[in-house]
């Protein structure tokens, strides 16, 4: 995988399309993420029955448990973020519990930060976690999400970071009978980001849904990478991304579902929404199905284009200027995905993010 000495390949797609597409995996430079991490990763109060482990031990039942899952970013994760000595944290929901609030982390400071999370479910609990991310340097994070049988996880990264670096969000899930998984994402600041989801839907009934917003600006460049494979019987996914690439931003999106043999009765749906607000702005887009298995479903779409003349002649008629109906629309993307939060200060704070960046 490794290209040269300074880049490595990231976002690999299970299956290559043409080559001159440039679309089969990304190119991250190793001296742009230069620098060990350091413990910058706070929590606020805690649910009775969920635990919060920082540092922990190599030995932890979870951390044993979650080393086999496999992350959006490819097979070079594990030894990149051990290279940089990420700290590794364990969220554990105890079997036949539900968490009455969210847990709440919280990714700050000036120099770069690697950590790893493992957020593990067990039997038929219920957690809901959000981690928040304001970092002035490289920013790079790994979440793996065992979700056990009968259990519902509700993950959200809210990304707003104001610097010139590099976010990395990779997140890798499993989920087993019944268990229901949904992540929550919103992208908005940073120079470079690479984020993605993997996931294994690997029993009866296992459900996932992924929503994704993002405005990419400036000279941003936002690489996504989703892959959700089903092996088990009767799973479903459904995966939405929504955002807006404006100035000389460049953005490229993987969404791939896999059905695999043996996985009959099973679903998957994936929908990107891209508006476009300038010509010297750049979307590749590759959403991928494929198919190893007869009694599936699978559907697949994307909608990219500019604001309708219809929708600014509504405004203008109402004395919205072009500028502001665009910023109308870019934000109104972002807050429909943030709602799923279901946390209002996190709204908040995304909504005075976009209000002074934009």
């Amino acid at each position: 995988m490794t290209q040269n000495d300074n880049t490595i390949q990231v976002n690999q797609i299970p299956a290559n399309t043409w080559n001159w597409l440039k679309m089969n995996s990304a190119v991250l430079s190793l001296e742009e993420i230069s620098g060990k991490g350091k413990e910058k990763i706070s929590a606020g109060d805690l649910p009775e029955s969920v635990a919060f482990i920082q540092n922990a031990a190599a030995d932890d039942e979870s951390v044993k448990q979650a080393s086999g899952i496999k992350t959006s970013l490819g097979e070079k994760a594990p030894s990149l973020f051990e290279e940089h000595n990420a700290c590794v944290h364990v969220i554990r929901a105890e079997k036949n519990t539900a968490a009455a609030l969210p847990v709440k982390l919280s990714v700050t400071g000036d120099s770069p930060a690697w950590n790893e999370l493992v957020i593990h479910a067990k039997e038929n609990s219920t957690v809901s976690v959000i981690v928040e991310f304001d970092v002035k340097s490289v920013n790079a994070f790994c979440t793996k999400i065992i979700a056990e049988k009968g259990s519902r996880v509700h993950f959200s990264t809210v990304q707003l970071s104001k610097c010139d670096g590099v976010h990395i969000n990779d997140i890798g899930t499993e989920i087993k009978e019944s268990a229901y998984v949904e992540v929550t994402q919103i992208e908005l600041g940073a120079k470079k980001i690479f984020t993605g989801i993997r996931t294994s839907l690997c029993e009866y009934q296992a459900r996932l849904r992924t929503d994704t917003a993002y405005i990419a600006r400036n000279n941003q460049e936002f690489d996504m990478n989703y892959e959700a494979v089903s092996t088990g019987k009767k799973t479903d996914c459904l995966m939405n991304v929504k955002g807006t690439i404006t100035d000389s931003a460049k953005k490229t999106y993987r969404g791939t579902i896999d059905f695999k043999n043996g996985c009959s009765g099973s679903t998957g749906n994936e929908m990107e929404e891209t508006l476009l607000l300038s010509s010297s702005a750049v979307n590749k887009s590759i959403p991928i199905i494929l198919c190893d298995e007869e009694d599936v479903s699978g559907e697949h779409g994307a909608s990219i284009g500019k604001l309708g003349e219809e929708i600014l002649f509504y405004m203008n008629s109402r004395g919205i200027s072009r500028s502001e109906a665009e910023k109308i629309m870019m934000k109104a993307k972002v807050m429909s995905v943030a709602s799923r939060i279901g946390d209002e200060a996190a709204a908040e704070k995304i909504s005075e993010y976009m209000e002074g960046s934009l």
